[in-house]
C-alpha cells in the first residue's frame, strides 16, 4: 500500500492517490482518519482500499461504491489511478511487507534500483520512493 497526506496550503502537490492494500476492512490501519482526509480534500485525496481476504458480498454490501476493491494492487490499477512513467513529476511511494516491495519495485533497502511491476511498466528510480 501507499500511504501520504496533504494539507490546505499551496505545497504544489496536485493531487495524492492511495492503493492501500490490507487483508480485511479490520486491517486498515487509520481507516477512518485516511477516509475523513479524503472526504474533506476530495479535489486532492483518493483513497482505494484493496482487499485481498474479504469476503465479494462484504465488500460490495458495506461499502458499495465508497473506494473499496477487493483483491490485489494490479497494473490495472496503478494505470487506472497512478501517474504514468512518462509523467516525470509524478511519485509513487510504496510501503508495506516485503512480498509486496518484492511485487511492486523490488527490495525496499535497494532504493537506487527498481524491479517488478512497476519497472515492467516502464517507471524510473527516480520516481518511485521506498519507505
Amino acid at each position: 500500500g501507499t500511504t501520504s497526506t496533504t494539507d490546505d496550503d499551496d505545497d504544489g502537490i496536485e493531487a495524492v492517490d492511495i492503493l492501500y492494500g490490507s487483508r480485511t476492512f479490520s486491517d486498515i490501519l487509520g481507516r477512518e482518519l485516511l477516509d475523513a482526509w479524503a472526504k474533506q480534500h476530495k479535489d486532492r485525496l483518493c483513497v482505494t482500499h484493496i482487499l485481498s481476504d474479504e469476503p465479494s458480498f462484504l465488500v460490495e454490501e458495506e461499502e458499495a461504491g465508497a473506494g473499496v476493491l477487493r483483491g490485489h494492487i494490479t497494473k490495472e490499477l496503478i494505470e487506472a489511478q497512478m501517474p504514468s512513467p512518462q509523467q516525470k513529476d509524478g511519485m509513487i511511494f510504496v510501503c508495506g511487507p516485503p512480498a509486496m516491495y518484492e511485487a511492486l519495485c523490488g527490495c525496499r533497502e535497494e532504493t537506487e534500483v527498481i524491479s517488478g511491476l512497476l519497472a515492467d511498466m516502464g517507471y524510473q528510480a527516480s520516481q518511485v520512493y521506498k519507505f
